[in-house]
């Protein structure tokens, strides 16, 4: 690593080229309105064609990176590493006075994507961002340690000339470096990948020119080049305190009240694992069913209960076909039980396999002697044959040892009909001599 200088002052040269563009954007903003964002440079765009002015010295080069390190980044390249280190070149905006006052009374946040190329051999940091309002400056300074790791440079009032924090193990790829100004406390707060680094207040400044913000290269005398893939300057309140101590500041901590420094959020919902009660559900429970997505048989039905008759992986509320027998429910006679034959003896619109009494005699089917009644006859509840009419106590086809046999069955089975209430004595006569006049029983 390189030894840290314990004496490097910070000194944002802000009068350096005499400002031949003035870019002005008259946004109000009242410090009760959301966050608004009011400049950006995205990607490779050359930031001028973006609005911003460009203030440079010396032999500084600017190109634009498309899929920088293979990773599909594109960005905007500043480079100061020729060996010479001798320039400056910053791409700068001005504020109006109603937008400084805003950032003022509402707060700001000045955000860079960018990858350090080279940082020379100095541990000063030549890459910057930073806020200049009326005579106070703000300006986190950027580079890199002998392995490639970042390394930030702050000062101000609360810090030590020269404080420096290394974001060791972090590599030499792409990083979000953030200053966020918190109106309530007069602080900015240092984020590295959202992670919270440091709270200053801010220094001062003499430069008389108009309020503005920039970004790019001020090393002046060390060797620098860097790729910037994104650049956001927004005015609206921020917060840079860490309710549960992680590390992560409110703004950015996906879990602000539950310490989770990691910031795992499995399902990309913007809510942290450790507070996500569906971790593995991007849309949190759609249905309001109280079953996660994931695990939910019927993720867009509410069905708290999860029935799934069939068991395919379809909560009954869900599925078209519930007892997966290739029958629709909307038309299936057993919607539970399946039937793919969809028989129904009684046509009561029962099908046979879930109908308890399929012949519709009052006599349910675990009971009934003769399951198969035709419509209409006169059944007993009782006896040995529940569920049977006369005819089917006693059928003519059956093998009787003689038609006096047969007669007799018909008597008896009539008299228990009577006994029963089913038949009047009139009627018990009637089928008996219908019997003796039949074939029934004769042998032929």
């Amino acid at each position: 690593m390189h030894k840290l200088l314990s004496t490097i002052a910070l000194h944002w040269r802000v009068a350096f080229l005499p400002f031949s563009i003035l870019f002005f954007i008259d946004v109000g903003i009242s410090s009760h309105t959301a966050q608004a964002q009011l400049f950006e440079h995205v990607g490779a765009n050359d930031p001028e064609t973006e609005g911003w002015t460009l203030l440079r010295s010396g032999d500084v080069s600017f190109s634009p990176v498309t899929n920088d390190l293979g990773l599909g980044i594109d960005a905007w390249s500043i480079d100061n590493s020729i060996g010479r280190g001798s320039g400056n070149g910053t791409y700068d905006i001005f504020l109006t006075p109603t937008q400084e006052n805003d950032a003022t009374t509402s707060g700001w946040k000045l955000r860079a994507n960018l990858r350090v190329v080279d940082d020379g051999s100095a541990a000063e940091g030549g890459l910057l961002i930073g806020y200049r309002a009326t005579n106070i400056l703000w300006a986190l300074r950027i580079g890199s340690q002998n392995d490639g790791d970042p390394i930030l440079l702050v000062a101000g009032q609360n810090h030590p000339v020269g404080t420096f924090y290394p974001m060791e193990g972090a590599g030499n790829g792409y990083h979000s470096y953030e200053m966020q100004f918190d109106q309530s406390t007069g602080l900015v707060g240092v984020l590295f990948d959202g992670n919270l680094v440091t709270t200053f207040a801010p220094g001062t400044s003499s430069a008389t020119s108009n309020p503005f913000i920039a970004w790019g290269d001020r090393s002046s005398f060390v060797n620098t080049h860097g790729h910037y893939s994104l650049v956001q300057f927004e005015i609206g309140p921020q917060s840079v305190s860490d309710e549960d101590e992680d590390g992560v500041a409110d703004e950015e901590d996906n879990c602000p009240t539950i310490a989770n420094s990691d910031q795992e959020d499995t399902d990309g919902d913007g809510q942290g694992d450790a507070c996500d009660v569906c971790s593995l559900d991007a849309d949190n429970d759609l249905d309001s069913d109280g079953i996660c997505g994931d695990s939910d048989n019927c993720p867009l039905d509410p069905n708290s209960d999860q029935f799934n008759n069939d068991g395919d992986g379809l909560g009954d509320l869900c599925d078209p076909d519930d007892d997966n027998d290739n029958i629709p429910d909307n038309g299936d006679n057993c919607q539970f039980v399946a039937n793919p034959n969809q028989d129904d003896t009684d046509g009561d619109g029962a099908g046979d396999a879930c109908d308890t009494d399929d012949d519709n005699d009052g006599i349910i089917d675990a009971i009934d002697a003769c399951p198969a009644t035709a419509t209409g006859e006169v059944v007993l509840s009782v006896g040995d044959t529940p569920g049977c009419s006369i005819d089917q106590r006693c059928p003519c086809e059956n093998d009787w040892k003689n038609h006096g046999a047969y007669i007799s069955c018909v008597a008896q089975a009539a008299e228990d009909f009577v006994d029963a209430e089913l038949l009047t004595e009139a009627q018990k006569d009637a089928i008996v001599s219908a019997a003796a006049e039949s074939d029934c029983g004769n042998k032929k």
